[in-house]
């Protein structure tokens, strides 16, 4: 069965679990991709940045399996000019996704008071008088996520709750089940292999030790209070205006 992912560390781990990679056929690609592939392959499982959902209200949610951060660990990071005394523009960069787009304006408008213009920037070189929220890998080049503020970080002290960034959803519920059956203990098959797992993804010796120092801080496993997360985040995008109506999300 095929495995639809966006392609960044934290889901190359949970792919690179041995029991998940010998199952499924991994089909990675860009985050702001993998619900459109999702949904012309009707059989298949996938995992997606949780506010795709705003956009896909029919779709099977899993109860057991997602990805969500409460600490230094995070998928996206802003990076600021030092000394600058207000943000009025934050460029997007990276592998952005409906996430980073949203919780970029909401989080500036709850912690700071302000209404900065959020633009996607393509520029293959930053430029060091922008603000950033750059999305995916490129925050583990050069070590440059020691400069940066973690995103999940900000959004789990908004919510004093995990942020969900990414959820396990199928079109078929059944399909979706035999997951959540096949593996209950994800955390603990990550963990028991996470020195393996890590060595395997070629990362330079400061992101593995940063990672591994850290690892407390990520989960694979949804709990009752993730699930309650994620529905927070969603009443914040539905307080914001950004949609009309709360959605009733299909967990199984």
């Amino acid at each position: 069965m095929n495995l639809y992912v966006p392609d960044n560390i934290f889901i190359q781990i949970f792919t690179n679990e041995p029991t998940v990679k010998q199952n499924y056929s991994i089909i990675p690609s860009p985050s702001s991709l993998v619900v459109r592939n999702l949904l012309n392959d009707k059989e298949s499982i996938g995992l997606i940045p949780s506010l795709e959902l705003i956009n896909n209200k029919e779709i099977f949610v899993s109860s057991k399996i997602g990805i969500s951060f409460d600490g230094l660990l995070s998928a996206a990071y802003l990076y600021f000019v030092k000394g600058e005394r207000t943000i009025d523009k934050i460029y997007l960069r990276g592998d952005v996704s409906v996430n980073e787009a949203l919780i970029s304006k909401i989080l500036f408008e709850e912690r700071y008071s302000v209404d900065p213009e959020i633009i996607l920037e393509t520029s293959p070189k930053l430029t060091p008088q922008l603000d950033y929220l750059i999305a995916g890998d490129e925050n583990f080049i050069d070590y440059k996520f020691k400069k940066g503020l973690s995103l999940a970080d900000e959004i789990s002290d908004l919510l004093n709750l995990p942020y969900v960034n990414y959820l396990l959803v199928s079109e078929n519920r059944y399909n979706l089940e035999s997951f959540n059956n096949s593996f209950k203990k994800i955390d603990t098959l990550i963990e028991d292999n996470i020195d393996n797992i890590l060595s395997e993804l070629g990362l330079s010796e400061d992101t593995r030790n940063f990672l591994t120092d850290n690892f407390n801080s990520i989960y694979y496993e949804l709990t009752p209070n993730e699930t309650e997360a994620i529905q927070e985040l969603i009443k914040l995008v539905y307080y914001h205006g950004i949609i009309d109506d709360m959605i009733d999300i299909k967990f199984i």
